[in-house]
């Protein structure tokens, strides 16, 4: 016989109320993992948002970032030009092109030294410009230079004498500016000499 008062019996320990108890249990464990879950989907999305959006916001502040631009160098040794290209403070390419010039320059590979590239341009899909560099103007005397020897009056020792002249004013101010003037009086010459 049972002597207690019933308002005292505990409930949860009745064998009726046990399973539901444990699927309860189970089932706001459930919904707690699902919520970790979205949360750890909605800050992983947010990180890959902000990461697409990043380069888009400081291509804004400063186009010609490393996080999407095209640079182009000049070799004031050999008159080589180098193409690369990055993506994300990353080198993806990297192209060396021999000018018409480099061919009239005779430097051991050896003694090239990797400090002799100057940056010319600078290229970015957000800038229809590039800053200017002290070279900016360097691949524009290349083809000028190749204008003037297209004119046929120049020998071939006169062609290395200019091409070794036009290197020399490079690398004696730094810049592409006293080589404009030396490329003038050059330009102006072939002109004289194709008019006589």
């Amino acid at each position: 016989m049972w002597h207690g008062h019933p308002a005292r019996v505990s409930w949860a320990r009745c064998p009726c109320h046990i399973k539901p108890l444990i699927l309860l249990d189970a089932l706001r464990n459930l919904v707690d993992k699902v919520r970790m879950k979205k949360r750890l989907l909605i800050i992983g999305l947010s990180v890959l948002g902000f990461l697409f959006l990043l380069p888009f916001v400081v291509l804004c502040f400063n186009p010609w970032s490393e996080i999407l631009c095209r640079h182009e160098q000049i070799n004031i040794q050999t008159a080589q030009v180098r193409y690369s290209r990055y993506v994300y403070f990353l080198k993806v390419t990297e192209r060396v092109e021999d000018t018409w010039q480099s061919d009239y320059i005779d430097i051991p590979a050896d003694d090239i030294s990797a400090a002799s590239w100057r940056r010319v341009n600078t290229f970015s899909p957000l800038a229809s410009h590039s800053p200017h560099y002290r070279f900016h103007g360097a691949l524009a005397q290349v083809h000028q230079l190749q204008t003037a020897f297209s004119l046929n009056v120049f020998s071939e020792a006169e062609k290395k004498q200019a091409v070794e002249g036009l290197l020399k004013k490079w690398q004696e101010s730094d810049d592409y500016h006293s080589a404009g003037r030396y490329l003038d009086d050059l330009i102006e010459e072939a002109f004289e000499r194709h008019g006589n």
